[in-house]
């Protein structure tokens, strides 16, 4: 019931940020993913590879520290593919990126190692790659914990796609 736009910001709603800083953030990662016009639409009104080009930014707009990817390309043509994965490669200059994919070829191009698994056993093939050197172990620490402020405009929002969707139950 949700716009693509409302899904996208969803992270951000539960942040407690404010609607202009999310739509601040949301231009510029949708008009490098190329879903900018797709933004008034619903979920059902676009392919599956836009889909997931829209999670892609989801994935993106909290401006994570780090980001799980598990087969981020899978619906997605070349093209989009090549896209998507040269966002991400671009992304790893400012937060670890994990990538999970059957995509040796993207893997070999875009990733700084490659870890195979193959018949039970892991293997690794590092790159000369000064910025994995300096950088081999990474530590998390949990995030401070944030009071929630409640944007009643888009929980309103929110309550009425839920209303119109369910009007007939």
């Amino acid at each position: 019931t949700f716009t693509i736009e409302d899904n996208i910001f969803l992270p951000l709603v539960l942040a407690g940020k404010k609607y202009d800083e999310m739509k601040n953030r949301l231009e510029p990662i949708a008009q490098k993913l190329g879903i900018s016009e797709l933004l008034k639409k619903y979920p059902y009104e676009v392919s599956g590879g836009q889909k997931q080009r829209a999670a892609v930014a989801r994935a993106m707009i909290t401006n994570p520290k780090l980001i799980l990817a598990d087969e981020p390309t899978g619906a997605l043509d070349k093209k989009n593919s090549e896209d998507v994965y040269r966002i991400l490669k671009e992304t790893s200059k400012k937060c670890l990126v994990i990538i999970v994919s059957h995509d040796l070829d993207a893997a070999n191009r875009y990733g700084d190692e490659v870890l195979t698994l193959s018949e039970g056993k892991i293997s690794s093939e590092k790159k000369d790659n000064p910025i994995m050197e300096k950088h081999s172990f990474v530590s998390f620490l949990p995030p401070k914990k944030e009071k929630i402020s409640w944007n009643p405009f888009l929980w309103i929002k929110h309550a009425v796609h839920l209303f119109q969707a369910k009007k007939i139950r």
